[in-house]
């Protein structure tokens, strides 16, 4: 038998579990029990800022707006799809290539077929991307004589 009964004994576990997180209290929240036990009150914490009330009136003719967008930009923005799925396509068509370890000319070929269905990229900002992107990915196979924009030459228009 134990020297101890079931009420000591329960008493002897309270009296524990309010010693244990008395002191976890006291470990982890220390600043904040001793800053309310000595009622230091610290001023409110300034999220925003000073409200200033010293505003300027502009008169609208002063305010500048972003310029206009010419028709030209948003045939640029019209081509973003095809820009996108050419380069996805070029992706696709490289990597498999790659891991056939196709010849050079073959790899060529089939990019210039590529090329040449996205003729509306012709003379756009997006053929010079793709042109870098396609240098990028071929860049250790590419002949040492060829530029990135010797890359122009592969685009040929379809019509």
């Amino acid at each position: 038998m134990l020297p101890f009964t079931w009420p000591q004994f329960l008493q002897i576990i309270l009296i524990l579990i309010i010693v244990y997180y008395l002191i976890i209290g006291l470990l982890f929240y220390r600043d904040k029990i001793c800053s309310s036990i000595l009622k230091q009150t610290k001023s409110p914490r300034k999220i925003m800022g000073d409200a200033h009330l010293d505003t300027e009136v502009v008169e609208s003719d002063a305010i500048a707006f972003a310029p206009e967008v010419s028709s030209e930009d948003h045939t640029y923005f019209e081509l973003l799809p095809t820009m996108a799925s050419l380069v996805s396509d070029l992706n696709g068509l490289i990597e498999l290539e790659q891991d056939y370890d196709s010849p050079l000319k073959e790899l060529v070929a089939c990019i210039q077929s590529v090329l040449s269905q996205s003729s509306s990229l012709i003379g756009t900002p997006y053929q010079s991307q793709v042109n870098a992107f396609i240098w990028y990915k071929l860049q250790e196979r590419l002949q040492p004589e060829w530029q990135q924009n010797s890359l122009d030459s592969w685009w040929k228009s379809s019509h």
